[in-house]
């Protein structure tokens, strides 16, 4: 992606991590689907921190400019 992905089905806090495990954004996603705009972020690899079943998960996103 060029840095816009879209969140789906998660009613709760997510947080957008580099690499490095820096925060680089948290947002609060309360509807069925969600724009995260990235676009001012560098290309790279990112994550995305989220709970399910009580459990932390990490989705793994992708900056391609």
């Amino acid at each position: 992606s060029k840095g816009i992905f879209y969140v789906e089905n998660l009613n709760q806090k997510i947080t957008v991590l580099n690499t490095l495990g820096q925060r680089i954004l948290t947002a609060e996603i309360n509807s069925n689907s969600s724009k995260l705009d990235l676009t001012e972020q560098p290309t790279g690899v990112y994550f995305i921190e989220y709970k399910l079943n009580n459990k932390i998960q990490y989705k793994k996103i992708v900056i391609q400019k």
